[in-house]
This record gives structure tokens, C-alpha cells and sequence, in this order.
């Protein structure tokens, strides 16, 4: 006679947590090389005034701002001090290379623009705006209290929030994490290739655009920082270091998203395309119409966000 023997298997279920189904999808960051990773431009030091290298001048999406003609200038560069066991290779190290304080309009900040196409989903001027989580890794050694002011272009007039944050001790690296609420009052076009949010840290407090406050909701008027914003620009031996700089769709935090180098590069490739590189390599082959006038065809790699320019 046969016997059967029948074994009955035991299953377990696991609760995933909310916010790790929420966050996890591909490109949840927002921001472009938030890592610091592409420095198309340059990788030595830049130094940076009112009118001199204020555009984007060396790692790839962030720019410095001198609003007003603001005074002083500071030095850009590439830096391996990064948070230990965080994965990053690179930091943006800022130091002031000319003091300055500000007075009237004066705003010195560093800048991050994301194009409105990328955001449709934040969904402002609805009851349903979602809530943005920014996040960065974050060091110096001018400790005191920072202003973050986030502005969307609204519908024609801007509109500007603003949050602040303080470095809990000098010299050490920490995670700073802000909740953005949306602006449920006032939407902007988002199928557009023109920016949808901007992002301003600021190194200075402009009197005629602060308020004694820590925080100010969307509103139309100039209000972009604290009034007791510390001072980063008052001695050349500050100086701070930034990396991992993460928004998300999501009202809590996330590990920072870690792109493929070549998915990154390709992304910034978008808005800045180096033909050359340090190697002077091969670019394509054409000839002169003209004695001043050379012809050539070149396919970009990536479709550019608007129509380049040669530099």
C-alpha cells in the first residue's frame, strides 16, 4: 500500500510600510546631480562676483545669484569631504573670497532650478497640492540659522515660501530635512521646458526682502529670508560644504536616490553638452563655407532643452 505523505507549508506575510511603497519609484528625486557627481564645466576653483561667473560655471544645475549688484564674491570648488558612509564621492565646497554685508536688495544665494515639465504631479492650485520634502547633507564651519526660499512662476506673478534651518553643531556633517506644503491657491504651466520651482539657499539676509520670522507661506510678496539669516559672507575663512540634495513627492524623508552615472550625466547632457572634454577629442568632420564660416554636422546625445548655443 502507498503512502502519501502530505506537508503543509506554513506562510508569513510582512507589512511593507506606507512610506517605502510611496517613495519607491524611479526618479523621485527632483533635483538634477544632487549628488554633485557632473562637473561638465569645470572641476578647478571658480570664483564668483556680481556679474562674473553668476551663471552655472562648473558643477552641473546649480548656479550662485548676486541679486542687486550685491557686494562681495565667493569660491566654488570640488570637494571629497563628504558625509562617511553615505555613498557620495563629491561635495560642493562654498568659501567667501571678499567680504561683504548686505543692504537694500542685496541677495547672495545658491540656486537650483527644476523645469515645470518634470513636476506635473505636485498638482498647485488644487486642494490636493502635494507636500515636497527637501533634504540635504550639510556643513560648515558658520554655524547659525539658513534660509531655503522655494518659488513657482503662479500664473504670471510669482509666488515664494520660505523655510529655515540650523546647523546643530560646527564642522559636522548632518542631514537637513524641510517640509515644502503646496500652494493650494495658485497654479503654474507645467507642460512647459521653462523652470516650475526654484530653489534658494541663502548666505545672506537682503533688509528689504526679510521678516522677522523662521518661516513665511506662498505669498506674492518679496519676502525671501529671515532677518536673523547668519551672515556667511562677513569672513573668508567660512565655509560650507553640500551634497545629497533630494526633493521628493512625499511628506516624509527617503534615502537618497543614487542614479546610474550615465543616466546622470545624460540628464544634465540637457541643458549643458561639453563636446570636447580635457582630451580635445574628435568632434566631427565638415568644411569651410567660407573663411570665417565652418559646416558640420553633430547629433547631440540627448535632446536639449532648448536650442544651444556655442560656447
Amino acid at each position: 500500500q502507498e503512502l502519501r505523505h502530505w506537508r503543509t507549508h506554513n506562510m508569513t506575510q510582512t507589512k511593507v510600510e506606507a512610506q517605502f511603497v510611496e517613495n519607491n519609484r524611479m526618479f523621485r528625486n527632483l533635483i538634477i546631480n544632487g549628488d554633485m557627481a557632473i562637473w561638465q564645466r569645470s572641476t578647478s576653483t571658480v570664483t564668483i562676483s556680481d556679474g562674473s561667473n553668476e551663471g552655472y560655471n562648473s558643477v552641473d544645475r546649480w548656479k550662485m545669484m548676486f541679486g542687486s549688484s550685491a557686494g562681495g564674491a565667493v569660491q566654488w570648488s570640488r570637494s571629497t569631504d563628504v558625509p562617511t558612509g553615505e555613498g557620495f564621492e563629491y561635495s560642493l565646497k562654498v568659501s567667501p573670497s571678499t567680504t561683504t554685508t548686505a543692504s537694500g536688495n542685496h541677495e547672495i544665494a545658491i540656486q537650483h532650478f527644476i523645469e515645470a515639465q518634470n513636476i506635473p504631479d505636485i498638482s498647485y492650485g488644487t486642494s490636493s497640492a502635494k507636500k515636497l520634502t527637501f533634504s540635504f547633507y550639510f556643513k560648515t564651519n558658520k554655524v547659525g540659522l539658513y534660509s531655503v526660499y522655494f518659488q513657482h512662476p503662479g500664473s504670471g506673478t510669482a509666488k515664494r515660501k520660505f523655510l529655515t534651518f540650523t546647523p546643530a553643531a560646527s564642522d559636522t556633517w548632518e542631514r537637513i530635512v524641510l517640509t515644502v506644503t503646496g500652494d493650494t491657491a495658485v497654479a503654474f504651466p507645467v507642460n512647459v521646458n521653462t523652470y516650475g520651482l526654484g530653489i534658494y539657499i541663502y548666505l545672506d539676509n537682503p533688509p528689504n526682502y526679510d521678516v522677522d520670522a523662521t518661516e513665511a507661506d506662498w505669498q506674492t510678496s518679496v519676502v525671501v529670508a529671515s532677518e536673523n539669516n547668519v551672515n556667511f559672507m562677513d569672513n573668508t575663512s567660512n565655509e560650507l560644504y553640500m551634497t545629497g540634495c533630494q526633493l521628493e513627492v512625499s511628506d516624509s524623508v527617503s534615502d537618497f536616490e543614487f542614479l546610474p552615472h550615465d543616466v546622470q550625466l545624460q540628464r544634465c547632457q540637457r541643458y549643458c553638452l561639453d563636446l570636447i572634454g580635457n582630451d580635445y577629442s574628435y568632434i566631427a568632420q565638415g568644411n569651410f563655407y567660407t573663411a570665417t564660416y565652418f559646416h558640420f554636422t553633430y547629433q547631440f546625445p540627448v535632446e536639449m532643452r532648448a536650442t544651444p548655443t556655442a560656447d
